[in-house]
């Protein structure tokens, strides 16, 4: 009896002993697991690429059951359109402010337009990559495009501005836009492959920006007082 009472008492102990060292799963509120795996993904995106992003394995490294993030997201593409829908309210956010910091010249404001989105897509790679993404453009839903026709909203209202002042006041404004974001997307596609900058050598933010201005005294630059 006493042998069996010891062997259950071990027993117990050395159960709770496995036990408490068990990970236990994260509790979330229902908002927080829903950010947190947005956020996750991000670095997931930014470390490995979009091809390494799974909703298995971003529920293992949040430690939630493997069905948590399908309360939240129908699939992988769900994620990719969400960060990328994400993306462009940002994006509009930045360059508003940007906007907001050239109260006198329409030209040097959609300069900074274009220096804000470049600085905003080099700090948010996983948001910018989404964006780009032909996957995430095939699946694009309601939200997407409103949150693109914002942005483009946006940009567009400063080179309004810009052509009122007598800037390339004969050009049309699409035309000008296509060649900005092209622009911008390109330099900043450049800026984050290590491929790019083996063969062309380095090329870093102030590069970019450089890069940009010259652009600017091409086609962008005020035109003359008559």
């Amino acid at each position: 009896m006493f042998a069996l009472h010891t062997f259950k008492t071990r027993n117990v102990a050395l159960s709770k002993e496995i036990i408490d060292h068990m990970p236990q799963r994260q509790s979330y509120h229902h908002g927080n697991l829903r950010n947190a795996i947005l956020s996750r993904a991000a670095e997931v995106i930014k470390n490995g690429g979009i091809e390494t992003l799974s909703l298995r394995a971003l529920a293992k490294d949040l430690n939630v059951s493997a069905t948590a993030p399908a309360r939240h997201f129908s699939g992988k593409i769900d994620i990719l359109r969400t960060l990328a829908k994400d993306g462009y309210d940002q994006a509009t956010i930045a360059t508003l402010a940007a906007m907001s910091r050239e109260p006198n010249n329409p030209v040097l404001r959609v300069r900074a337009m274009m220096l804000a989105f470049l600085e905003w897509s080099s700090q948010n790679p996983a948001n910018f990559a989404t964006i780009l993404h032909p996957e995430v453009a095939r699946h694009a839903d309601k939200d997407l495009v409103d949150a693109l026709n914002q942005f483009r909203d946006a940009i567009c209202l400063a080179l309004d501005d810009a052509q009122k002042a007598g800037w390339q006041s004969n050009q049309s404004p699409d035309h000008i836009y296509h060649l900005m974001m092209g622009t911008i997307r390109g330099v900043t596609q450049n800026l984050s492959d290590p491929l790019y900058r083996t063969v062309f050598g380095a090329f870093d933010a102030d590069q970019a920006a450089k890069a940009i201005d010259i652009l600017f005294q091409g086609f962008l630059d005020p035109a003359p007082e008559e």
